[in-house]
């Protein structure tokens, strides 16, 4: 009996285990915040309330578990590298042109939607916030 194998197992230094951690981590994340943090809380709590005492309470760990992946990955990514200063640099060069356009991208993006959806909610503003508040 032939297995099937996925694209995503014959790509080098791939974790598949890892990318399913996330998932189940990302998910866990989701779901508590479904089920105790918005204005969707009570219908979800009334619609799944086993899933909420058996699950949801949990997914508050799924940050940690972020957290011990990134110190996993990044551990495992640079077991072969010499560290030097220089091999430092580069790492840290590398992360931030890799992560900080979206990051910044989605930050704008975010104080924009607030800018244009508080005035529509909330009159008056609950807060004013100035040119130096945002740039900082």
């Amino acid at each position: 009996m032939e297995q099937a194998v996925s694209a995503v197992d014959d790509e080098p230094g791939r974790m598949v285990f890892v990318d399913a951690l996330r998932g189940i981590a990302a998910f866990s994340v989701l779901f508590h915040h479904l089920t105790f943090t918005n204005r969707f809380a009570t219908t979800a709590r009334a619609v799944f309330p086993w899933a909420v005492d058996l699950y949801a309470d949990y997914g508050r760990y799924g940050v940690q578990v972020f957290f011990v992946i990134s110190g996993f990955v990044i551990a495992h990514s640079l077991r072969k590298n010499p560290v030097t200063v220089r091999s430092i640099g580069n790492f840290i060069l590398r992360r931030q042109v890799r992560l900080d356009p979206p990051y910044w991208t989605i930050l704008l993006l975010t104080l924009a939607w607030g800018l244009v959806t508080t005035p529509a909610f909330c009159y008056p503003p609950p807060w004013e916030v100035s040119p130096g508040e945002i740039l900082a």
